[in-house]
C-alpha cells in the first residue's frame, strides 16, 4: 500500500493538510480491502478442496432435508380429505372448503349467510374436542 501512496499519490495528487492524506490513506485501505475481498472470492470458488461431502458436515445434512411432507404423503392427505367431503352434506362441504381456503367462522358465516355461532356448531359437530385426546 505504501508503495503505490508513493508511486501513484504522491505525483498525481496534491495534499495541503494532514485531514487529506488521512482520508486519501483510508480510502486506499478501503480499496485494497475489497480488492483482497474479491480475490479471496474468485480463489474460493476455484478451489475444488474446500468442498467436502455431507458426512463431512453433519448439520449441513439436516439443513438440506425437507422438513416438509412429500409427494406420498400430499397425495395422501388429498385423498383423505376428498373421502372427508364426500361423506358430509352440501353445506358441511361449503363449510370446510370455505376454512381450507383460509377463511375464518366470521367471514364463512358471512359467505353462506348464516350466523357465525352456527358455523362453529358445524366445526365442533365434525371435530368434537375429545376425540383429539
Amino acid at each position: 500500500m505504501w508503495a503505490d501512496f508513493f508511486d501513484k499519490a504522491l505525483p498525481e495528487q496534491s495534499f495541503s493538510t494532514p485531514e487529506q492524506v488521512t482520508a486519501y490513506l483510508g480510502k486506499m485501505a478501503q480499496n485494497r480491502a475489497a480488492d483482497t475481498g474479491r480475490h479471496h472470492l474468485v480463489s474460493q470458488r476455484a478451489d475444488l478442496r474446500r468442498e467436502r461431502e455431507f458426512s463431512v458436515c453433519p448439520h449441513a445434512v439436516a439443513q438440506v432435508a425437507d422438513p416438509g411432507p412429500g409427494p406420498a404423503q400430499l397425495a395422501e392427505d388429498h385423498d383423505e380429505w376428498e373421502r372427508l367431503l364426500l361423506a358430509q352434506t352440501e353445506f358441511m362441504r361449503r363449510v370446510l372448503e370455505s376454512l381450507q381456503q383460509g377463511h375464518g367462522s366470521q367471514q364463512t358465516a358471512k359467505r353462506l349467510g348464516v350466523s357465525q355461532k352456527t358455523i362453529r356448531r358445524a366445526v365442533r359437530k365434525l371435530f368434537p374436542r375429545d376425540a383429539a385426546g
